[in-house]
């Protein structure tokens, strides 16, 4: 069980909150059907966030039936200090600076991504330190972890910016469940939610034509999730990306604050005993899914992690990444947005 503490972390202001005029945001009464509802999810860090290289609709599939989707935007980002990548240089996104305000990120995907609601929420690197320190306390006065997997949480937790430090994993644990908790805010239940990170780049629309039956499969009352196939570390299946319904959302980020903590404690045994590697991301979110007898299915998304090159100042994809791409997206990739791996391997 989650301790009792004054500090309550879904009550922390933001730095800045807002939410733009609606489009296309009424349904007529006399439709007998409405299009589907999709929920974007979108969570990271300010200085990777590539949004103005995603262009097109968000979504696509040629079986809406009833119309164009209802694709509502909910972004939580953390506008402060960057994570050391586990792979690559750090360097930020050149456009992400401090003239890019709220507005403008609500507007491109309004105007340039086809949503029809956008929200914005930023956080700093206060609320990120308070966030860092309730979850250390969470995890020291837990009952249900043994004393070897705290100890070896703690030592890595103190790694700090690393990203391999369990307190940069909580950090993205966290982000993802903030954008969460965004869509349980609005009050709506949406056919479909797609969680990703800042970093997607799809090299082709996100197109739900992979599988027909996507609507009647997300009303189901068990969890469904859709996760992309390739660039699988250590067999578990990739978290770069989760599509599903709201049975497999809660599932993997909970439906509020205990919830929430409730899965770190789970991560902090899980990642000490892991075999493998360990604290791993995706094993965990892999035990999460096997644990609630969830239905996966793993499919090629086209999509791909994508970050600038600190010395050319293009895109590219970090190689461990880009080895694992399929030729038919290498070749996209090149001839299409002439992005590479980023040491040219």
């Amino acid at each position: 069980m989650v301790g009792t503490i004054v500090l309550m972390l879904l009550d922390l202001k933001p730095i800045t909150r807002n939410s733009l005029p609606t489009r296309n945001s009424t349904i007529q009464s006399e439709r007998k059907c409405t299009p589907p509802t999709v929920a974007i999810m979108i969570a990271g860090q300010f200085g990777r966030f590539i949004f103005r290289d995603n262009q097109g609709p968000l979504v696509t599939a040629t079986w809406w039936g009833c119309g164009e989707p209802i694709v509502d935007v909910f972004i939580a980002i953390h506008r402060g200090k960057l994570t050391e990548p586990g792979r690559g240089d750090l360097v930020a996104v050149p456009y992400m600076n401090n003239n890019v305000s709220i507005a403008d990120i609500q507007n491109y995907y309004l105007e340039k991504r086809n949503a029809t609601n956008v929200h914005v929420l930023f956080v700093n690197d206060e609320y990120m330190s308070k966030v860092d320190n309730e979850t250390l306390h969470q995890v020291n006065i837990a009952q249900n972890i043994s004393l070897k997997a705290r100890e070896s949480f703690r030592r890595r937790f103190v790694l700090g910016s690393s990203s391999y430090s369990t307190l940069a994993r909580c950090r993205i644990f966290y982000m993802f469940h903030l954008a969460y908790m965004m869509t349980l805010e609005d009050q709506k239940q949406y056919d479909i939610y797609v969680r990703m990170r800042e970093d997607n780049f799809f090299y082709e629309p996100l197109n739900f034509d992979f599988s027909e039956s996507l609507l009647e499969a997300t009303k189901m009352v068990q969890p469904y999730v859709v996760v992309e196939e390739g660039c699988k570390w250590g067999g578990a299946y990739s978290d770069k990306i989760h599509i599903g319904n709201q049975f497999g959302m809660s599932t993997l980020y909970g439906n509020d604050r205990n919830d929430f903590f409730d899965l770190i404690i789970r991560y902090v045994e899980f990642g000490h005993s892991a075999k493998g590697i360990t604290f791993q991301t995706e094993s965990f979110f892999q035990s999460l899914l096997a644990g609630a007898f969830a239905n996966v299915r793993e499919v090629n998304l086209k999509r791909v992690d994508v970050r600038y090159n600190g010395k050319t100042n293009k895109k590219c994809v970090v190689y461990q990444y880009y080895s694992c791409l399929p030729d038919s997206g290498k070749l996209i990739l090149s001839e299409k947005f002439a992005i590479m791996s980023c040491n040219g391997g």
